[in-house]
């Protein structure tokens, strides 16, 4: 288990080599349907702002601090479906709002696990929704893990 300022520590180490990443690369190679089933790494940071959109939502609501759901394209339980409908719902959005989109959401995931406490993120099965799991599985199954899975795809498409 990590402490809040490991697992903060590790999504910032995380994200930063997926912003490096997208900043070698110009708008072509953003926006070219290069990667698994025709996605570009425009629709992959799209799909990433989904997903931590839900992070932080989840988390914010426990804590009783958001009251309205959040804009989701389906039940997020549906994963399939979930990432179909939000590549769908993405994929002629411009370039510059997605990367807006994907900057304000990661800071939107810092400033929700900022606010938890080691316990809260430390202690399995609190929250019926996590299925006996810790709050730190869900962050980091939607935050560093899900961004280095990524960063892994990507490289692998530029390295070829």
């Amino acid at each position: 288990m990590m402490t809040k300022d490991e697992l903060v520590m590790s999504i910032k180490h995380e994200h930063g080599r997926l912003d490096k990443l997208v900043a070698s690369l110009d708008e072509a190679r953003l926006t070219a349907p290069s990667l698994d089933d025709g996605w570009s790494v425009k629709d992959l940071l799209a799909h990433i702002t989904a997903w931590e959109q839900l992070c932080a939502w989840t988390l914010a609501a426990e804590r009783g601090e958001r009251q309205a759901e959040p804009d989701l394209p389906i039940d997020p339980r549906e994963v399939e479906q979930f990432n179909a409908a939000t590549y769908d719902a993405n994929r002629e959005r411009p370039l510059a709002d997605v990367l807006a989109d994907a900057r304000r959401s990661y800071e939107e995931v810092l400033a929700t696990v900022g606010r938890l406490s080691d316990d809260d993120l430390r202690v399995p099965g609190t929250l019926p929704w996590t299925r006996g799991n810790s709050l730190e599985r869900y962050v980091r199954d939607n935050a560093d893990e899900h961004y280095r899975e990524h960063v892994e795809q990507i490289e692998t498409w530029i390295h070829g």
